[in-house]
């Protein structure tokens, strides 16, 4: 659950009110815009593959890769009697190159990054959505020169493609906000490579606007939503 820090009153732009589903809160279907931003999500991950594609002579590996995710979005300051909270319990799954370097390594990965439940309430009125990311981050590795447990650090760049299945939220959400990932690993090898991690995200530009379609009394922040996130998963490589 996300909890953010009550201030003064600030109105934003609110849409018209919106017709309901059978649970009371406003839903309505995907639009092109989702659509735009997962192609070019796709086409700037198959672009950081074959850039980082390496003669099969060098020590490279394809995985596969999935965890738990805790979302936060960090810098929005909610009036009183307002709220916005999500479901911490999301998940990510995707595939990622890992090119070994000595003891530098290359990772960039495209992933499927799931945020559910996010609930936006007024004094009147309430609106919960899920968000989707195509992530592609690109992680630079520092393997640590110690035997059996072999960890790393890690620290890079990720470019996030948001959507959301609700139309009027995917409106409000940034074509391209980025994260920078810091996190520590193992890469242990039992004939295939098994690769436990942590790692934290750090928002730097605007993940999306906070002018939710809320009927009634306009939802009031203030602040540039940026998205942190906690990470834990696992990947498997051969």
């Amino acid at each position: 659950m996300i909890a953010f820090r009550r201030t003064r009153k600030v109105h934003a732009h609110v849409n018209p009110g919106r017709s309901r589903s059978h649970s009371g809160r406003p839903r309505a279907a995907g639009g092109p815009r989702s659509e735009s931003r997962v192609g070019r999500a796709c086409h700037l991950a198959c672009v950081l593959l074959v850039l980082i594609a390496v003669p099969r002579a060098a020590d490279a590996q394809i995985g596969i890769v999935g965890g738990y995710n805790r979302d936060m979005l960090h810098g929005v300051d909610v009036a009183e009697g307002f709220s916005l909270e999500e479901d911490p319990n999301g998940f990510h799954l995707g595939i990622f190159l890992n090119v070994n370097l000595g003891l530098l390594a290359i990772r960039p990965a495209i992933i499927y990054h799931r945020i559910v439940d996010v609930d936006v309430r007024s004094p009147t009125d309430a609106l919960d959505f899920d968000l989707e990311i195509v992530e592609v981050p690109l992680d630079f590795r520092l393997r640590l020169p110690v035997p059996v447990v072999r960890p790393y650090l890690l620290a890079g760049p990720v470019f996030m493609f948001p959507s959301s299945p609700d139309e009027a939220i995917d409106s409000l959400l940034e074509t391209g906000p980025s994260r920078i990932d810091v996190g520590l690993g193992f890469e242990w090898s039992f004939g295939f490579r098994l690769w436990p991690e942590v790692r934290y995200g750090f928002g730097i530009t605007r993940f999306m606007q906070t002018d939710f379609p809320l009927a009634g009394t306009p939802f009031s922040a203030e602040g540039d939503a940026r998205l942190d996130g906690l990470m834990v998963r696992v990947g498997i490589s051969f």
